[in-house]
């Protein structure tokens, strides 16, 4: 795929309309330049006036907290605007494989800093294949067909660039443009960092921030059996590599007590109740999309030694949760489930089936007959991939009609599996009866026949190969140039026996959240895969999942309050 992104800074400029921009070198009316692109973007600064551009108001284009809400990676983009918010934007787009184009209206890409470290950049871009011009200012965008046309000049010379999106990043130092700076030590990646870069008798290095949910510690808060455990894999933790090439490890720091210590207390997993009276271990919480989705080996084996039945849940799709829960946990912790609950929402069926997301409450047989396919893999994969015995439960809203739920029943249960209607959210306890006496039946059956989806002794690209095809409906996969060299740079860590976390977008069994339904043919793109050698497993990156993801526009947070009295509210 070929994207461009442009970036523009500082000077006078207007729009013709939403996709092109004209821009006039300092603030003149001499000698236009037109940019055209899908998107314009505007990341306003400090000083957003100082870029006044007509037309900027047009309804595609977008600001800088917009541009993070795209559902896809324009093919073109073109940034207006630059500074430290011109960098990561264009960094970051770059990276996503994007035709880059730079138009600075300085004469110099960093004029602030040291002119040695902006020829390097300048040479760097070059390496990236990233087109840059300096002292060009924008006289106009407008767009055309769903593109956009923006305009700069540079030296009296007219020129007109074409893009999907335009970002306009203006600020008081409003004069970075777009560039990848891996080659120079400097890089302003998605949630990435490069430490100490510059600073004397120091080692450069790149680093990024993962979410909790998604790291190493919680990984193996959740699998370590006891303290002993814990100490054991906090040791394997692979901080650095030595200047030769070998791995070190926490342990080679003496640095796992320490640890152990701050987490000795988190270890105990938590004790609760529900609004019934039931009991419940509360405890750790990887993401299933970017973790492997379970709660903590301690909790699970200490509520089956103080009862009957012990129900556990995995987060997310049972093609995220479920997989991980049955080949990464049980497999470490030796469990063997007796029964799998699939949980269904009609709403979310529907919306597999191309409903309108806004529309879900309406009655829609049709749309429930498109995406029950959905369900149907996912059952089909618990009964003939892991050959468990299943029930579905039907996680029933208020919006559900009897002609709905009866489909799904039907559906169901030509798989040779009950469907049955759980209203805990209205009734209670009382609302599930059918379905738990269902569950305690189903677990009389024989589950000596489970299997994992993958064997210990095959190897990586095999196991990610197995749960692609197997489990997600994937035709082959594909492995970056950057995954293939992770594997290389990983096998001296003796890898071969570990399991494969994929971290996938959890709205479709792909690695493209818009393919909805059941889909098939599609091939997984496996872009980099990471090593948790004291959770020892790998963590195999599909598509552009974020082991960092982003907030929402408007997050939880800013609903809660606290009063004079102490009283807190908005938490739910």
């Amino acid at each position: 795929m070929s994207h461009k992104l442009i970036t523009l800074v500082r000077g006078k400029a207007s729009f013709q309309d939403q996709h092109t921009v004209t821009v006039f070198p300092s603030g003149t009316e001499d000698s236009p330049q037109v940019f055209t692109a899908d998107y314009i973007i505007i990341a306003t600064g400090s000083v957003s006036a100082s870029l006044p551009v007509p037309g900027a108001d047009l309804p595609g284009i977008l600001t800088s907290r917009e541009i993070l809400e795209i559902e896809e990676v324009p093919k073109k983009l073109c940034v207006i605007g630059g500074g430290v918010i011109g960098l990561e934007f264009a960094s970051i787009f770059r990276s996503f494989g994007s035709e880059v184009t730079v138009l600075e209206y300085c004469k110099d890409i960093l004029p602030r800093f040291d002119t040695d470290l902006a020829k390097r950049l300048k040479q760097s871009l070059g390496k990236r294949g990233i087109e840059i011009t300096t002292q060009a200012q924008v006289t106009s965008i407008s767009e055309n067909d769903g593109s956009y046309s923006v305009s700069f000049s540079r030296k009296g010379k007219e020129e007109t660039v074409e893009a999907d999106k335009v970002l306009m990043a203006v600020g008081r130092r409003a004069n970075v443009a777009s560039l990848n700076l891996a080659d120079v030590g400097i890089e302003f990646t998605s949630r990435g960092v490069t430490v100490n870069d510059g600073v004397k008798d120091t080692i450069p290095h790149k680093e990024k921030f993962n979410i909790t949910a998604a790291c190493e510690v919680m990984a193996i808060l959740t699998l370590a059996e006891d303290l002993k455990d814990l100490k054991y894999r906090l040791g394997n933790i692979l901080v650095a590599y030595t200047f030769d090439g070998k791995p070190v490890f926490a342990r080679d720091l003496n640095a796992q007590d320490a640890m152990a210590i701050l987490l000795k207390d988190a270890l105990k997993p938590n004790l609760v109740q529900t609004i019934g009276g039931t009991p419940a271990f509360v405890h750790c919480g990887p993401f299933a999309n970017i973790a492997h989705g379970c709660n903590s080996v301690l909790a699970t084996k200490l509520a089956m030694s103080y009862a009957d039945y012990t129900v556990t849940e995995a987060g997310f799709g049972a093609d995220l949760g479920a997989e991980k829960f049955l080949d990464v946990k049980c497999r470490f912790a030796n469990l063997k489930p007796n029964a799998v609950v699939m949980v269904a929402t009609i709403r979310a069926l529907k919306l597999h089936g191309g409903a309108d997301k806004n529309n879900l409450a309406v009655e829609d047989l049709s749309a429930l007959e498109k995406g029950i396919c959905n369900l149907i893999r996912h059952v089909n994969n618990i009964k003939n991939v892991y050959k468990l015995p299943c029930v579905v439960a039907i996680n029933k809203f208020t919006s559900d009609t009897d002609a709905e739920i009866a489909y799904v029943k039907q559906e169901v249960e030509k798989l040779g599996v009950q469907a049955i209607p759980s209203d805990v959210w209205g009734q209670g306890g009382q609302g599930t009866i059918d379905l738990a006496n269902a569950v305690v039946e189903l677990c009389k059956e024989d589950n000596s026949t489970f299997t994992f989806a993958y064997q210990d002794d095959e190897d990586v690209k095999t196991k990610i190969y197995n749960v692609a095809t197997k489990i997600y409906g994937a035709k082959d996969v594909a492995f970056s140039e950057k995954a293939l060299e992770s594997l290389r740079n990983l096998e001296q860590l003796g890898i071969s026996k570990m399991p494969v976390v994929i971290a996938k977008t959890q709205y479709s069994f792909s690695d493209n959240m818009k393919l909805l339904g059941a889909p098939t043919g599609f091939t997984l793109q496996i872009n980099d895969i990471e090593y948790r050698g004291g959770a020892q497993f790998l963590v195999a990156i599909a598509g552009n999942m974020l082991l960092m993801p982003g907030l929402s526009k408007t997050p939880n947070a800013v609903n809660m309050t606290i009063d004079d009295e102490g009283k807190i509210d908005g938490l739910y």
